[in-house]
């Protein structure tokens, strides 16, 4: 089956039904669809069908890869056919989305309907998914969450866990997913309640079964979140109450006999057999000859769909009866292994073994190291760790290539870079055999090292223009970094914990990993006193930043004044200017402006070298709203724009649009509309692009104090609503400086439209999608930017309040 330019959608779709001498009723029954719906596509009355119904489509059509792909494609052409080219919607997964599998679901679609049934039963609010490593869970959970996603109105949510090996850090992983961000004030547990309790959706939880100590939290969001349901995935039940388990079972294999090719389509285990047979080896068919072993095959392992991928992948080189006869000198272990050891291990375990066991020595030595990696690897760290004494005997990349040859390690698709991982079940295989081989330390110590060149590389870079390139390489590699750490924390290993937290804690900062940020570099710290000064210096100096964005201004002050010390005997004027800056930056949250303003000044003379303009920039700027804060804009005013100047110049993004909305507000306060509108406006700009949901509050607590000033009363209190929201979820301590803000700004619009009016456009803010608050704050800034001078010049007096 081919699409030529001019076939469309539906009309591929009648052709496909005939071929496969399907009614409509009968394409209908096996896809989980509507008769009617599959007519309407057939006779193009519905020209934009939805991914997941073409893929339920090509599924029930069982089309070849080739034909799948044209059948998709023909799909997306019907899809994005109302708009130019540059108005298409890019292809992309994000944090929390379903990942769309690279393959389609064999043999499982009796289960996807009645899982998918379950699912939307009322009285079922936890289904957790169970059976052995490599049946085929997380598949099929993803399957079932395509289908129902549009029954939930906030659609469903993906978080792996499979890079995730303690309980404590499920809460933390769920949060990033949903963006609830770490902060002071609020505990992360009801900042993710908070965050969920509105949300009618569906929570996909993958690869629990090493975290059933964290089982209570799913409990508790259950409990609090009476529109939530969550799907997991786990080798073993949560054990909660109301619980429904599914034990997924094998794919179907047939009984021992004869057989003849034309049943096979019948058993889920031979059909994917085939089809990743036919991937390996173009014109792979199942045949008279080869039935038998076929079936043998898939019968010895168990009908477990890795072992059948295992073994399909082999066809490339082995036809099914040679495939046969390696695999009966290993079967006996596959059912008859150690009694102390359950079933399920027993079997993957040494289905992985024959594929270990078949690599030529390097690549074997390869396989064990590659182990070191978790959530996968790119070529970058390759060569460190996988030849780290360059004895491998081949090169690394090649030996890479023939793993995923042999299915193995997989590639994973995205931009950049190529990366590649491992499955966990197979990575834990790999783990067992670099600890037998003698290897383990080596590779553990080589694997942290490259990670630290990474981080160190990285650091400067941090506060630059390349910051945004150089956050996103560390968070790909975020669970290789974590895994480094521990290893070094454990291991005792001080100098290199301590490097390791000093290159991380600006990007714990800057993309909300407080808590885990001071956790980490507690641990480094209690290690040992016999590391260099400056090394304990800049940790405790990060432990302080760290404090003082959770509101811990007590823990934040002790660890800056221990810093300034250090420093001082290290005689760096660089280090003691920093830990000035944020001695002065806590004391200006805590109220004291005069001791702000001393120990800001002292940090500015201090800041000499090249590479401190970022910090002297955030100096300047703070010194600014210090002076600002104590009753006279004016006198503020020149420093901040001096800061924001600076800081353009160095590229610290993430500081300029802190600065441009204390400029901003200040214009604000005397009267200076337009360009305050513009500078908040491109504040907004800057935030919108960041990995984070609330990033972009700052900038609308201006924006709504540019609402009010020109008369928008009903944007304001819908604008009242976005903040509050944002606030509640990331669980900010908003800085006193733009409390007493928020606060004049929501009486003033009570008071402008009144109170039910009010209360209606506050409600329509707080539920209002990220996509929309940000459209509505661009056209605010738009429609607001040509009125500015028609505005009025004066503040209202709610300036010199705020102030």
């Amino acid at each position: 089956m081919s699409a030529s330019e001019s076939q469309n959608f539906g009309d591929l779709l009648r052709q496909a039904r005939l071929v496969a001498a399907l009614s409509q009723e009968a394409l209908a029954e096996r896809a989980g669809l509507s008769a009617r719906g599959i007519s309407d596509l057939e006779r193009g009355l519905r020209a934009a069908p939805r991914l997941a119904t073409v893929r339920l489509l090509a599924d029930a059509l069982r089309l070849s890869t080739t034909d799948r792909a044209a059948f998709i494609a023909a799909a997306r052409v019907e899809l994005f056919a109302g708009g130019a080219a540059g108005d298409r919607p890019a292809a992309r997964v994000g944090v929390g989305d379903l990942p769309i599998p690279p393959t389609s679901l064999v043999g499982r679609e009796r289960e996807a309907a009645e899982l998918g049934d379950l699912l939307n039963r009322p009285d079922v609010r936890l289904l957790t998914l169970t059976g052995p490593g490599g049946v085929g869970k997380t598949r099929l959970a993803l399957e079932v969450a395509q289908r129902v996603a549009d029954s939930f109105a906030d659609g469903a949510l993906f978080v792996p866990l499979a890079p995730v090996d303690d309980p404590a850090l499920v809460e933390p992983t769920i949060a990033a997913a949903l963006g609830v961000r770490d902060a002071s004030g609020v505990p992360l547990r009801d900042r993710l309640i908070a965050a969920l309790r509105t949300r009618q959706a569906l929570l996909v939880l993958d690869n629990f079964e090493r975290l059933l100590l964290a089982a209570p939290l799913v409990a508790e969001l259950l409990a609090a979140c009476l529109a939530l349901k969550v799907l997991v995935t786990s080798r073993g039940r949560l054990s909660l109450r109301g619980e429904h388990e599914r034990v997924i079972p094998p794919l179907a294999v047939p009984d021992a006999g004869a057989w003849s090719a034309a049943a096979m389509i019948d058993f889920g285990a031979v059909r994917l057999f085939i089809d990743r047979a036919g991937d390996v080896g173009a014109g792979f068919a199942i045949t008279e000859p080869n039935v038998e072993a076929v079936i043998e095959i898939c019968r010895r392992v168990d009908g477990l769909p890795l072992a059948i991928e295992l073994a399909a992948a082999r066809t490339k080189v082995l036809p099914p009866p040679a495939l046969l006869a390696r695999l009966d000198k290993r079967l006996p272990l596959l059912t008859g292994g150690a009694r102390d050891l359950p079933e399920r291990q027993r079997t993957m375990r040494n289905a992985i073994a024959w594929s270990y066991d078949v690599l030529p020595p390097a690549e074997r030595t390869l396989f064990r190291r590659l182990g070191a990696f978790v959530g996968g690897f790119g070529l970058d760290t390759l060569d460190a760790v996988g030849d780290p004494r360059g004895d491998l005997g081949i090169d690394p990349l090649d030996g890479v290539v023939a793993l995923v040859d042999r299915s193995l390690v997989a590639p994973e698709p995205q931009g950049g870079e190529p990366r590649f991982r491992m499955l966990e079940t197979v990575r834990e295989f790999a783990l067992e055999a670099l600890a037998a081989s003698g290897e383990e330390e080596m590779t553990r110590r080589a694997h942290a090292a490259r990670l630290l060149a990474l981080a160190e590389t990285a650091r400067p870079h941090l506060l630059g223009f390349m910051q945004d390139e150089w956050l996103d390489h560390l968070e790909i590699e975020r669970a290789n970094l974590r895994a480094a750490l521990v290893w070094a924390i454990d291991g005792g290993h001080a100098d290199l914990a301590l490097r390791l937290v000093n290159a991380l804690w600006l990007f714990w900062n800057k993309r909300g990993s407080w808590r885990e940020g001071r956790e980490r570099l507690r641990q480094a710290l209690a290690l040992a006193d016999d590391v260099p000064a400056a090394q304990r210096a800049e940790a405790l100096l990060g432990a302080g930043s760290l404090a003082g964005i959770q509101g811990d201004l007590a823990s934040a002050g002790r660890c800056f004044a221990a810093s300034l010390d250090l420093w001082r005997t290290v005689g760096s004027p660089s280090g003691m200017a920093r830990a000035r800056l944020g001695l002065g930056i806590a004391a200006n949250h805590r109220g004291e402006p005069a001791a702000a303003e001393a120990l800001l000044r002292d940090a500015m003379s201090d800041f000499a070298l090249p590479d401190d303009e970022p910090w002297a920039a955030l100096a300047t700027t703070f010194l600014g709203l210090t002076l600002a804060m104590t009753g006279n804009p004016e006198r503020g005013l020149p420093l901040c724009e001096q800061g924001l100047v600076r800081q353009r110049a160095v590229g610290e993004t993430w500081a300029l649009a802190n600065s441009l909305v204390i400029v901003g507000d200040l214009l604000l306060t005397l009267g200076r509309f337009e360009r305050a509108v513009m500078l908040l406006g491109e504040a907004l700009d800057i935030l919108t692009g960041q990995h984070d949901e609330v990033a972009p509050l700052w900038p609308l607590l201006g924006l709504l104090s540019a609402m009010l000033t020109a008369g928008h009363a009903d944007r304001a209190a819908r604008l009242v609503g976005v903040v509050e929201a944002l606030a509640d979820r990331a669980g900010i301590a908003v800085w006193p400086y733009f409390e007493a803000r928020l606060a004049t700004a929501t009486a003033s619009a009570r008071s402008a439209l009144g109170e039910e009016l009010f209360v209606r456009e506050r409600t329509a803010g707080r539920t209002m999608p990220r996509e929309q608050v940000l459209a509505e704050a661009a056209a605010v800034v738009a429609d607001l930017t040509p009125a500015a001078a028609a505005s009025p010049s004066q503040s209202d007096g709610a300036g010199a309040a705020r102030c």
